[in-house]
C-alpha cells in the first residue's frame, strides 16, 4: 500500500488545517458526531399547601395532631390514622379541605341512640327482635365497619365503663372488650411474661 499521500497531509500544517475544519462543518450541519441527548421529562402538575388544625373546633372539626399514615383513595379522600389525639380522633377522612368523619360525608354523631335497627331503651338494647340486657348503662351504639363489620359498638358508661362489641348475627354475645374495667381511672395490673434470660444482669457492687 502506497503511504506517501498520508505522510504529505501529515507532513503539511495547511491541509491538516483544512481537514480539521472540514470535519467540524460536516459535524455541526449534519450531527453525525454529536452525542445524543436524553428527552426531558415531561412536566408535573401539581400544587403545595400549609397543611394546619384552621377548623377552630367548630362544628366538632379538627385536625388530628400526630398524623401517622395517609392513604389517598380515586375520589380524593384522605384516610389519616393518628398515635395520639388530644381530642380522641384516632383516624380521619379529609377530602377538598373539610373534615368528613364517615363514609356517607356526615359529621359523626358521637352520642347516637339507634344504629343498624337497634336502640338503647334505658339498661337494655332493643331491635331486629333481639334484647340485650347485659350491656351495663349504654349511652351511645354504633355498627362497626371493616374488620367490625356487622358487629355492634356498644358504649357502656356503667360500672365498666368500656367499649363492648357483639356479635349480633345470632343470640347477641359480647366478643371482645375495649379498655380496662372501670375506666382510665380504675386499678389495674398487667403481668408480663418475661423469660429470665430478657432480664438485665445485676450491676457488680461498688
Amino acid at each position: 500500500m502506497n503511504l506517501y499521500p498520508l505522510k504529505l497531509i501529515k507532513n503539511n500544517k495547511k491541509i491538516m488545517a483544512l481537514l480539521i475544519v472540514f470535519l467540524f462543518v460536516i459535524n455541526v450541519t449534519t450531527g453525525a458526531l454529536l452525542p445524543v441527548q436524553p428527552a426531558k421529562a415531561a412536566a408535573l402538575n401539581f400544587t403545595t399547601s400549609w397543611i394546619g388544625n384552621t377548623y377552630g373546633g367548630a362544628d366538632e372539626k379538627w385536625l388530628q395532631n400526630y398524623i401517622d399514615a395517609m392513604v389517598v383513595e380515586a375520589d380524593g379522600k384522605c384516610r389519616t390514622k393518628s398515635g395520639w389525639d388530644e381530642a380522641g380522633r384516632t383516624h380521619g377522612v379529609y377530602k377538598d379541605g373539610d373534615v368528613l368523619v364517615n363514609l356517607d360525608n356526615d359529621k359523626w354523631d358521637i352520642d347516637s341512640k339507634s344504629a343498624g335497627g337497634y336502640t338503647i331503651s334505658g339498661n337494655t338494647i332493643t331491635g331486629n327482635g333481639k334484647t340485650i340486657t347485659d350491656c351495663g348503662t349504654p349511652t351511645a351504639i354504633a355498627m362497626g365497619r371493616g374488620s367490625y363489620s356487622g358487629k355492634l359498638i356498644v358504649a357502656d358508661n356503667g360500672a365498666r365503663k368500656q367499649i363492648l362489641v357483639y356479635d349480633v348475627s345470632g343470640t347477641p354475645a359480647i366478643v371482645e372488650r375495649v379498655g380496662a374495667n372501670g375506666g382510665i381511672a380504675s386499678n389495674f395490673t398487667i403481668n408480663y411474661d418475661l423469660p429470665a434470660a430478657t432480664n438485665a444482669p445485676a450491676y457488680p457492687a461498688g
